[in-house]
C-alpha cells in the first residue's frame, strides 16, 4: 500500500504515466503466452485483444497537448487497421466472425462499451488517473459488454488490462485497484517512464515476435 499525500507526484515533470506501448505490447505478448492460440486468425484476435486492454487503461490521462492525445489515438489504431488489412489480404474470416454476429444483443454491447470508453476518458475530470480505469470492476465493466459483441476476444483483453494495472503497481504512483475503494497500491519499484520502461517495451516487442513466429504466423 501506498503512504503520502494521495497523488502528490500527478503533474510534476518526470513522473507522467507509462508509455502507453509498452503496455499494449506487454498485452499482446501476454495473451500469446498465456493463451496459446492455434491458427493464424486466433493469434490475430487474441493480439488485437491485449492490444486493446492495455491501451484503454490510460484513456484519462490528462493531456494538456492536442498533439499528444492525437498520437495516443494514433498508438492503437494504426496496429488494429494493420490487423484488419492481414485479415482481409489473408482472408483469415476474423471480420467475418465480428460481422456474423452483429444482431441486437451484440449491437447492445457495442454501444455500452463506447458509452464505457466515453465515461472513462472524461474520468480524469472527475477524479484522478489510476482510479476507477485502473481498477478490477473496470476491468469487468468492459469486459462484459465486449462478450455480447465478440467472447473470444474478451479473454486477450481482460489480460492486457490485468497486466496493465500490475505493471503500474510496479512505480512510485499508487493505483486504486480496489475502486471505488480508497486504498491505493503501489511497489515503488520504479519510475513509470524511465529506463524500466523502454526496456520492458523492447522485450515486450521481441517477445511478441518469438511468439508470433513459433505459433507458424509471423
Amino acid at each position: 500500500m501506498c503512504y503520502g499525500a494521495p497523488y502528490a507526484d500527478e503533474g510534476k515533470v518526470g513522473s507522467r504515466h507509462m508509455n502507453s506501448r509498452t503496455h499494449m505490447l506487454v498485452g499482446a505478448a501476454a495473451s500469446l503466452a498465456l493463451l496459446e492460440p492455434t491458427g493464424a486468425s486466433a493469434c490475430l484476435i487474441d493480439v488485437a485483444g491485449g492490444l486493446l486492454g492495455g491501451w484503454i487503461c490510460d484513456i484519462d490521462v490528462s493531456s494538456k497537448s492536442a498533439v499528444k492525445d492525437y498520437f495516443f489515438g494514433v498508438d492503437i489504431l494504426v496496429p488494429l487497421v494493420a490487423i484488419a488489412l492481414i485479415d482481409h489480404f489473408l482472408d483469415l474470416g476474423v471480420a467475418g466472425l465480428v460481422l456474423n454476429r452483429m444482431g441486437p444483443v451484440a449491437t447492445v454491447g457495442a454501444a455500452a462499451f463506447v458509452v464505457l470508453a466515453v465515461l472513462g476518458s472524461q474520468w480524469k475530470r472527475l477524479c484522478h488517473h489510476r482510479t476507477f480505469m485502473h481498477s478490477f470492476l473496470a476491468v469487468v465493466l468492459f469486459s462484459a459488454p465486449l462478450w455480447l459483441v465478440f467472447p473470444q476476444v474478451v479473454p486477450p483483453f481482460a489480460i492486457g488490462m490485468l497486466l496493465h494495472v500490475a505493471l503500474d503497481v510496479t512505480n512510485k504512483k499508487g493505483v486504486q485497484v480496489l475502486f471505488p475503494l480508497s486504498p491505493r497500491f503501489c511497489l515503488r519499484l520504479f519510475r513509470s517512464d524511465g529506463r524500466v520502461d523502454k526496456g520492458l517495451r523492447l522485450v515486450a516487442l521481441v517477445a511478441l515476435g518469438v511468439l508470433l513466429c513459433r505459433l507458424g504466423i509471423a
